[in-house]
């Protein structure tokens, strides 16, 4: 019978840690946590937590960093291209989860959703007029495969979507959004901003002070990609002040989120502990996948390498 290669889990992607061990015993491994690491771990599993320079040096027999999640930005990709480590993710498991969470938020900042909920549950009955998506114009910042989902469902509630990215989208042009070159043109003439960009080096704080302050003074920004897209200091400003007219948030800098800087103190926001991905069905498929990835790696027939 062939050894156990030993994984080492940074975070566990099921709930359930005897059901993931024993899954990942059927398939020839045997799991590890950071509490009692195995040295001798050649694939080490992680979902959002970090894998730095001094956690690959650590870990001298490792293969592969599988990443059980569709953004890689947290994984030191040069670090492991120095050492012959392969990295893959898993890049299509939440496309509609996370597409169907932006279309959510929107129309829950539009019509006062939240509020409404919070005031009535006090026994407060104040019924306030709120807004339709249809006939406005949604800019979608990242037209990719994210994107071009929610940018259907926004066209199916009646809205006009634009979009802008750093290379042109076929898909996106042929569902009838219309391109446009410059991110500030599509700033100031959308009704509701949606973020859908991976997070690079290029797109890290692509909106900033100047950025918001192009957005139309009643304009919403739904963020359910990368909290680091946004300068969150200027945000709050910008909705302290009336700048733009709200926001929906998933994702931050730095999460959890604790309140640096104070969004949960302002009425015009609402707030999400990064809910974008956690559905059941995107959930299960994140773990059939990942298990794919664990097991064609180790046969030779490698899947869903990014580095």
């Amino acid at each position: 019978m062939a050894a156990m290669r030993a994984i080492l889990l940074l975070d566990d992607p099921l709930p359930d840690r005897a059901r993931l061990a024993d899954e990942l015993r059927a398939r020839g491994f045997e799991a590890c946590w950071p509490e009692a690491p195995a040295r001798e771990v050649e694939a080490l599993l992680t979902v959002t937590q970090p894998v730095s320079a001094e956690l690959l040096e650590a870990h001298p027999a490792l293969k592969l960093v599988c990443v059980a999640f569709t953004g890689f930005d947290h994984v030191d990709r040069e670090g492991c291209r120095a050492r012959g480590i392969s990295v893959c993710n898993v890049p299509e498991y939440a496309t509609a989860a996370t597409a169907e969470l932006a279309l959510g938020l929107a129309l829950a900042l539009l019509r006062g959703i939240p509020r409404a909920d919070r005031r009535l549950h006090a026994l407060e009955w104040r019924p306030q007029a709120g807004g339709e998506l249809r006939g406005r114009t949604v800019g979608i910042l990242g037209t990719g495969r994210i994107g071009c989902h929610a940018a259907r469902l926004f066209q199916a509630f009646g809205a006009r979507v634009i979009g802008w990215s750093r290379r042109a989208s076929a898909e996106f042009e042929e569902l009838g959004g219309t391109r446009v070159e410059a991110l500030g043109e599509l700033l100031a003439a959308s009704d509701l901003v949606s973020l859908h960009l991976p997070l690079t080096e290029q797109t890290r704080g692509i909106l900033g002070a100047g950025e918001l302050a192009r957005m139309r003074q009643a304009a919403l920004l739904v963020n359910v990609a990368r909290g680091a897209l946004v300068d969150a200091q200027a945000l709050h400003a910008a909705l302290r002040k009336g700048a733009i007219g709200g926001a929906a948030l998933d994702v931050y800098e730095r999460e959890p989120f604790a309140g640096d800087p104070p969004f949960q103190e302002l009425e015009n926001v609402i707030l999400l502990p990064h809910l974008g991905f956690r559905t059941r069905e995107a959930l299960a498929q994140r773990w059939s996948v990942t298990l794919e990835n664990l097991g064609g790696f180790f046969r030779g027939q490698a899947r869903n390498l990014v580095a």
